[in-house]
């Protein structure tokens, strides 16, 4: 498994009105987490245009742990990656704030798909990289 994080400061926009961190926020930002580590690889969303190649969630398991309020600064991290099979990839990731705490914890499904064909296809090098494996 690569090491990997990501760190973001809580903007207004992310909040709810309980003043909060949205619950679909959370999701959102795990989602630029995990492009910043695709684009670390060398990939991005202009390669999974063209190569009609990409990452797709199949399911996912959110915990809520700790309020996130504003500006707080968050890290993002990988926590744990696997293959689940040649087609099924598991990714766990958390946010983490200043003060050491969970915040959340995350994990996912995913897989490799082939939009052209529409089914699951097995990476290579270069999305396993970019999937922290």
């Amino acid at each position: 498994m690569k090491e990997f994080s990501h760190h973001i400061i809580i903007k207004k926009e992310h909040l709810d009105v309980f003043g909060h961190v949205n619950n679909a926020e959370y999701l959102r930002l795990y989602e630029e987490a995990r492009w910043k580590l695709i684009h670390q690889e060398g990939l991005d969303e202009k390669t999974v245009v063209a190569e009609q190649i990409g990452p797709v969630i199949l399911n996912i398991n959110v915990s809520f742990k700790k309020e996130i309020l504003l500006d707080e600064k968050i890290e993002i991290k990988l926590t744990d990656t696997f293959i689940k099979n040649r087609y099924l990839y598991v990714i766990k990731q958390a946010m983490i704030k200043d003060n050491g705490d969970i915040a959340s914890e995350i994990e996912l499904l995913l897989g490799l798909m082939d939009l052209k064909k529409r089914k699951l296809i097995e990476p290579d090098s270069r999305w396993l990289g970019a999937l922290g494996l």
